[in-house]
């Protein structure tokens, strides 16, 4: 009888296998299993002791690490690492597991994430790291630039029929990523260094002014002054650049009054002065006034 105390929980499960292990005499299988514990103990020197649970499998061991896909796989390179000619493969899966209590076995767990762990295990060949699909995408969630090391591989079929993707570590696809992620970085940092270079090179303080555009249309001709400086005779002059801002322009025509005109020019902008220089009437005397009035 079994009695499930805990809902099924989603967790990293690295398992280890040692292939040919039950066909070998007893005393190879304890020395095997002694051999693995060590090199396991050891890989998880470096994880916090209440983040994994170590469980025995007939033919190695099946390792829960709660920390997350990133952890499992850290944890499957350095056993991978220190086994030496230990006959190991190493399966990876991300996927249900739950605590059971079964009134013979005692207390364990179970669950569809520790049976694919084993069988991608199972499938693969001495010193190779296997992962499911299941757990390429929830380490690609957690950790995108680990997730490229692993590349698909062929299928496998569990004894239930079912098919399980393989992706397998290829360390050559982390280092190509990490060239590429570092040649982009050198191309991001360039491109911002020459905007920048370009964006100081455009201050407001030092950007090319658009000069101002006076046009003139006077008759007759007069001597033209802006802010008091003599610049010529319209016609012939008919276009003044001027720097942008106030300028007072004045213009003189000998026999009349001078027209004077005070201006505020934006860069780029264009005005145009346009002007006839009439004389003024003379004004009529008293007596002139009184003898039209009289009829005289």
């Amino acid at each position: 009888m079994t009695d499930v105390i805990s809902p099924p929980a989603l967790t990293a499960i690295v398992a280890l296998k040692m292939r040919e292990f039950l066909r070998a005499p007893v005393a190879e299988q304890v020395s095997f299993k002694a051999r693995l514990e060590a090199i396991v103990e050891l890989a998880l020197a470096s994880l916090a002791p209440h983040s994994y649970i170590v469980l025995d499998t007939p033919d190695g061991l099946a390792l829960v690490v709660l920390g997350g896909p990133d952890d499992a796989l850290a944890l499957g390179e350095r056993l991978h690492a220190t086994m030496g000619d230990l006959a190991l493969r190493i399966g990876l899966d991300y996927g249900p597991v739950r605590a059971v209590d079964h009134e013979r076995r005692g207390r364990g767990l179970v669950g569809d994430g520790l049976i694919a762990a084993m069988t991608l295990a199972g499938a693969t060949i001495r010193g190779r790291i296997v992962a499911s699909r299941a757990f390429r995408e929830a380490l690609e969630w957690a950790a995108p630039g680990r997730a490229v090391g692993l590349v698909a591989a062929e299928d496998v079929t569990d004894a239930s029929t079912r098919r399980h993707e393989m992706y397998t570590l290829d360390k050559r696809a982390v280092v190509s990523h990490r060239r590429r992620s570092l040649a982009a970085g050198v191309i991001g940092a360039l491109i911002i260094l020459a905007l920048g270079t370009a964006a100081r090179g455009l201050r407001p303080g030092s950007l090319p002014v658009r000069p101002a555009v006076l046009e003139l249309d006077v008759s007759p001709r007069g001597e033209v002054l802006i802010g008091g400086v003599v610049k010529g005779m319209t016609p012939p002059l008919k276009r003044l650049e001027l720097a942008p801002g106030a300028h007072a322009v004045e213009i003189r025509a000998s026999g009349y009054p001078p027209l004077r005109v005070g201006v505020s020019l934006e860069g780029g902008q264009v005005m145009t002065i346009k002007h006839v220089f009439t004389r003024p009437k003379k004004e009529r005397s008293i007596i002139e006034n009184l003898r039209r009035k009289l009829g005289f």
